[in-house]
């Protein structure tokens, strides 16, 4: 669990950083996911509880996978975007296993 709760630590700071109004979803989601983990519920519990708002944060359409970080900087804009997409590749692995 604490892997996944650094890494939606992270997710979320970058998130907060670049909000363009419309992931606050995600951005409540992320903070349901650190309540889950830093609640008194078993650890099963967390896990199947973590993993569901895990699923949520990748639908089909709309989900993070979609969202993209705008910076008028094109190498800033790499960067930032690169930093996102590793932080959501590994939240998603680390849910998996």
């Amino acid at each position: 669990m604490n892997q996944i709760e650094n890494t939606v630590i992270q997710l979320l700071s970058l998130l907060k950083q670049y909000n363009n109004g419309q992931i606050y979803h995600q951005i409540d989601i992320l903070k349901e996911i650190l309540d889950v983990i830093n609640s008194n519920e078993s650890d099963e519990s967390k896990k199947e509880r973590v993993k569901g708002l895990i699923d949520n944060l990748y639908p089909v359409r709309g989900g993070l996978t979609d969202f993209h970080i705008w910076n008028e900087d094109e190498k800033e804009r790499i960067k930032v975007n690169k930093s996102l997409s590793e932080l959501n590749d590994k939240l998603w692995y680390l849910s998996k296993n």
